[in-house]
C-alpha cells in the first residue's frame, strides 16, 4: 500500500510514539508491506536517516513492514547514517502481526521491549539498531532455553530503537586484517586472502614467533632488542569513512616495554591513523592526521589513554565516530571519548606500506619499535560496539 503522503514519521503523537494512521489497518487484509516515506516530501534530507527509521517505527507500531520507496541513506555529510538495519530486516516471510512487532518464520522485528519466543535450530540473537540504522546496544538481550524452544527476554528504549531476533549476527565490513596464526582457517583465513597476504619478503627482518599461545594461536614477536622487524601490507586503498575501529591483541614484553603496534609509511603527508602504541608510561597513543592526503605538513590530533601496567595478553579497541574516539581495554571503556579536532575520517590503507610491529613515523614518536608480542589486528569500516568486537578468547 502507498501511504508516503499521509503523514511526516518525524512528528510524533503527545506520548513520544508514532502517529496513528488508519489507513494502515486496510495493509492487514493484504501483504503487511507499506511502501515507505521520502525524506525530500518533507524537506527532511538534514535527517534523512531519521526519517527512514521513524518510518520503520511508525509501520511497525500499525504491526506493517517497512518498504523501501526511493530510500537514499548516504554514509556521510547531514542525514547520514546506515543501512545495517534495513539489510537485517529482510527477507521475511510474516506470520503474525502486533502492535510493534512483526513475528516472521526467518526473524522477529520489533520496536517494544518483551518476552519474546524463538523456535529455531540455534539460540536467538538480538540486533538493535538506533535512530541511524546502526547497530547499538540493547538495554538488555537475555536467551534462557526451554522445552520447546528459546525465551528472549529484550529491553529497548520503546519506540526508538528496532531489533531484529534471529539466529545470524550482524556482518562487520572489515577493511583490513592481519592475523599472525600460521594454523588460521575459517571466514579468519577467508578475510585475510580476501584483503591480501602477510608480505614476509618486504619486512626489513623476518619474524620470528613467541612459545606461548595467544587468544587466537601463535603470536608474532617484533623482537625487543631493537631488530627492525615488522609486516607489511596492502589493503584496499584511501577510504572516506565516518566511522571505524581498529582492534589489536598484544602482550609486552616486560612491565617497562613500549611502542608502536601499527602505522603508515608518510604520517606528515597522508591523512589517515599514522600509528597505535604504547609509552613506557603506559599510555595508548594514537595519532590521527588530518586534511589532504596530498600536502605536507597535515595537521593532527594526539589522543591518549591510560593502558594497563602488567606483560599479559590484552586485547585494545579504539573506534572513531562523530569526531569522538574512545579507546577499551579488553571490551571495557578507558576513560571518556575524546574529541579530535583536525581528523575527519579518512584512512590510508594503501600507500607504499602499512607496518605492523612498529611505526614510521618518528615525529615525536614514543619508539617506533614493539617490544612484545602482537596478535590479531582489524581494521573495521564501523564504530563497534563491545560485544561486536574480536571475542576476549577465540575459538
Amino acid at each position: 500500500m502507498e501511504t508516503g503522503w499521509l503523514f511526516n514519521p518525524l512528528e510524533l503523537g503527545p506520548d513520544g510514539r508514532p502517529q496513528e494512521v488508519e489507513a494502515f489497518a486496510t495493509g492487514h487484509l493484504n501483504t503487511p508491506v507499506a511502501l515507505g516515506n521520502v525524506p525530500s516530501f518533507y524537506h527532511a534530507e538534514s535527517r534523512a536517516a531519521e526519517f527512514v527509521m521513524r518510518d520503520v517505527i511508525a509501520r511497525l507500531k500499525h504491526g506493517l513492514l517497512y518498504g523501501g520507496y526511493n530510500t537514499d541513506i548516504s554514509e556521510s555529510g547531514p542525514g547520514a547514517g546506515s543501512w545495517q538495519a534495513l539489510n537485517a530486516m529482510f527477507p521475511i516471510t510474516p506470520r503474525e502481526l502486533h502492535p510493534g512487532w512483526i513475528v516472521g518464520e526467518e526473524r522477529t522485528i520489533t520496536t517494544v521491549s518483551g518476552s519474546y519466543s524463538w523456535s529455531g535450530d540455534a539460540s536467538p540473537i538480538a540486533k538493535c539498531f538506533d535512530l541511524e540504522g546502526a547497530v547499538t546496544a540493547c538495554s538488555q538481550a537475555e536467551v534462557s532455553e526451554g522445552e520447546t524452544g528459546w525465551t528472549l527476554e529484550l529491553v529497548l528504549d520503546d519506540w526508538n530503537q528496532v531489533a531484529v531476533i534471529d539466529e545470524t549476527p550482524v556482518p562487520i565490513e572489515v577493511l583490513a586484517l592481519w592475523s599472525m596464526d600460521d594454523a588460521l582457517s575459517g571466514p579468519a583465513k577467508s578475510l585475510l586472502d580476501s584483503k591480501g597476504n602477510r608480505d614476509l619478503d618486504r619486512a626489513p627482518v623476518a619474524p620470528s614467533f613467541s612459545d606461548d599461545s595467544p587468544p587466537e594461536g601463535v603470536a608474532f614477536t617484533t623482537g625487543w632488542d631493537g631488530a627492525h622487524t615488522g609486516l607489511y601490507q596492502v589493503a584496499p586503498g584511501f577510504v572516506d569513512v565516518n566511522a571505524w575501529t581498529f582492534e589489536v591483541f598484544f602482550r609486552r614484553a616486560d612491565e617497562a616495554s613500549a611502542g608502536c603496534f601499527f602505522g603508515n609509511g608518510h604520517v606528515q603527508d597522508y591523512a589517515g591513523i599514522a600509528r597505535v602504541c604504547v609509552r613506557a608510561d603506559v599510555v595508548i597513543e594514537i595519532k590521527l592526521v588530518g586534511e589532504t592526503v596530498s600536502s605536507t605538513g597535515n595537521p593532527y590530533d594526539l589522543v591518549t589513554f591510560i593502558g594497563p601496567d602488567d606483560a599479559h595478553w590484552h586485547h585494545l579497541a579504539v573506534t572513531w565516530s562523530d569526531d569522538l574516539v574512545q579507546a577499551y581495554l579488553d571490551h571495557n571503556p578507558i576513560g571518556d571519548p575524546l574529541s579530535t579536532q583536525y581528523y575527519q575520517g579518512r584512512l590510508l590503507t594503501d600507500y607504499a606500506y602499512l607496518t605492523v610491529g612498529f611505526a614510521n613515523d618518528t615525529t615525536d614518536s614514543p619508539g617506533a619499535h614493539w617490544h612484545g608480542d602482537l596478535d590479531a589486528i582489524r581494521l573495521s569500516k564501523e564504530s563497534l560496539i563491545p560485544e561486536r568486537f574480536l571475542p576476549l578468547t577465540l575459538p
